[in-house]
């Protein structure tokens, strides 16, 4: 599998035109720190349960909801490029989580 620069550098992004070109003219190094943002978060919660992890998400469209921060448009297109990496049954948990989000 391809490093995370060369794939942003590569991808079709689904994202609006302004983000795609951000991201396909960033450098190596800020490729890297969002990859390293990815990380992360991923560290921080990898010993939630899936109800843990889905509870937590979900409190956390509703206070960007609140805030007036929150694209759902925004987090399908997130969605639409993250799940070619995911095996069916991942993909069946982000597409429940996006319905209750949704509500």
């Amino acid at each position: 599998m391809e490093d995370f620069y060369s794939y942003i550098k590569n991808a079709n992004l689904n994202t609006n035109k302004k983000q795609e070109e951000i991201l396909k003219n960033a450098s190596k190094e800020t490729v890297q720190n969002i990859e390293k943002t990815v990380q992360d978060v991923a560290k921080k919660y990898e010993n939630y349960s899936k109800d843990d992890l889905k509870e937590e998400i979900l409190k956390q469209a509703d206070k960007g909801k609140q805030d007036g921060n929150f694209d759902f448009g925004e987090l399908e297109k997130i969605a639409k490029n993250i799940t070619p990496f995911m095996n069916q049954t991942q993909q069946q948990r982000l597409n429940e989580i996006l319905n209750l989000i949704k509500k």
